[in-house]
């Protein structure tokens, strides 16, 4: 029993062999897990405030912000409109000279760009052949005087028909009234008209018989009025015999003229701007043989377009500047007529009403053919109730602009559309003639979204620094 205790008692104190290295060797403490969410949780909780404290902040300033805008205001101005184009120095006197017909030149004494003076001898010609020229164009001439003779003989004739026929219309259309009036009296002294037997009746049917045959007349004449057109055609062919005699006379002047200049003499001084003549070269007297300038008080031309046509009127100022030259002048001429050009690539161009400016203080920097730019004022006033011209803009029912309306706060203000009837601007300024009053301010260079804005202030260079990047202010700035 006893040995049974020991051994019981033996096996319950025996214990297992541990290594030295297990035995010398620290234990670990494992650290909770929670305390580092709850650190990740805190971060973020302060990552959201933040995020949300500026959404706040960003919500409030949003709906006490007021978005700026540029303002102007009616005042009264001088306004000038002007018309800016391109005019070419020009002669206000030239003259084409022709060489005689069928003649040779011999001598050619000046070349396009040289100055003439009156009585210079431009060319001279081979005339050998220029008295037989003369004695036919007499000849022509003669024949044109007798054809004219016969022309006038058959209008006078047609118009004194018609002059003579007219004055027999009138004395018959007096008969007529006479007989009228005897015919009334007989009715009035007979208590109506006499019938067969009855006193005054011979003579009523002696009228009445006169008087008819007096209407027949009258009648008949009116019937036989020679047409406007006979008369037209008459006239026309008076005309054109007319014209052919004063040709005939005018080349007769004109040979004659070559004949004692022994060519062609300059008439006044000027500068010769074409030349088609050569030494040698036969010449005819359809084409032009050369033409001559004045150089004195010369004038720009230009070209009003059709859109311009009602703005350019004469005595408007106007100003030339090339370069550092300058020079002041007024429109003197409108042309009548638009005439078409040709460009340099040989196409029509639309039609142009061409005018003149006479140059006050014209010298010798003004070659004829060069280019100015011309400036001409065709709309003055010093005192035109106007607004800036960025202030209006434009829909389908007209001119239009957005004016400030003032409210309790000070610098903000509503606005309301306001149509406005406009008139001459200048760059800067443009006239109004209703829908504004002196001093009223308006919005300059409107955003876009104008309109979704209930109210606005008006912008100062402060406000244009700081005003926040919204798409309103942005469109505004």
């Amino acid at each position: 029993m006893e040995q049974t205790t020991n051994a019981q008692a033996t096996s319950e104190t025996t214990t297992i062999p541990v290594s030295a290295a297990e035995v010398s060797k620290p234990k670990k403490v494992k650290k909770p897990k929670n305390k580092k969410k709850r650190k990740k949780a805190i971060i973020w909780s302060v990552i959201l405030l933040l995020i949300a404290g500026y959404i706040g902040y960003s919500i409030y300033a949003a709906s006490n912000y007021i978005p700026s805008v540029k303002a102007g205001e009616v005042s009264y101005q001088k306004i000038n409109s002007y018309l800016s184009t391109t005019a070419t120095i020009s002669s206000p006197d030239s003259k084409a000279y022709f060489a005689p017909p069928q003649s040779k030149a011999v001598k050619v004494n000046f070349k396009v760009g040289d100055t003439v003076k009156a009585g210079d001898l431009i060319a001279t010609f081979d005339l050998t052949d220029l008295n037989n020229q003369i004695r036919l164009n007499q000849i022509s001439l003669e024949d044109a005087k007798i054809n004219y003779e016969n022309v006038k003989t058959n209008f006078d004739e047609i118009n004194n028909k018609d002059e003579e026929r007219q004055k027999d219309i009138d004395e018959l259309s007096e008969e007529i009234r006479n007989y009228n009036t005897r015919i009334r009296k007989i009715r009035d002294d007979n208590g109506g008209y006499p019938a067969p037997g009855e006193p005054g009746y011979e003579a009523y049917t002696r009228y009445q018989q006169k008087l008819t045959q007096a209407e027949i007349e009258r009648e008949g004449l009116e019937n036989q009025e020679t047409s406007e057109t006979d008369l037209s055609k008459a006239k026309n062919a008076l005309t054109t015999a007319e014209n052919a005699m004063e040709s005939a006379k005018i080349s007769i002047a004109s040979l004659q003229k070559y004949q004692k200049d022994k060519g062609i003499v300059a008439d006044f001084d000027g500068i010769v701007t074409e030349m088609n003549l050569v030494a040698g070269g036969v010449a005819t007297n359809t084409s032009t043989a050369c033409v001559i300038q004045t150089t004195e008080n010369l004038i720009a031309t230009f070209n009003i377009g059709k859109y311009d046509v009602g703005t350019i009127k004469l005595e408007q100022p106007a100003t030339l500047s090339l370069g550092e030259l300058n020079y002041q002048g007024k429109v003197t001429k409108i042309g009548a007529v638009a005439v078409k050009g040709v460009n340099s690539s040989g196409n029509t161009t639309a039609a142009q009403v061409p005018a003149e400016i006479t140059i006050g203080n014209p010298d010798s920097n003004l070659i004829i053919g060069l280019e100015f730019d011309a400036e001409i004022e065709t709309f003055s006033n010093d005192n035109a109730l106007a607004l800036p011209v960025e202030a209006v803009l434009t829909d389908r029912e007209g001119d239009f602009c957005y004016k400030l309306i003032p409210t309790e706060k000070a610098d903000v203000f509503t606005y309301e559309k306001t149509y406005v009837k406009t008139g001459n601007a200048s760059d800067t300024y443009i006239e109004i003639f209703d829908g504004l009053k002196e001093g009223e301010k308006v919005v300059l260079s409107p955003p876009t979204t104008i309109e979704t804005l209930p109210v606005v202030k008006v912008e100062t260079p402060k406000d244009a620094e700081s005003a926040p990047a919204t798409e309103s202010t942005a469109s505004a700035a």
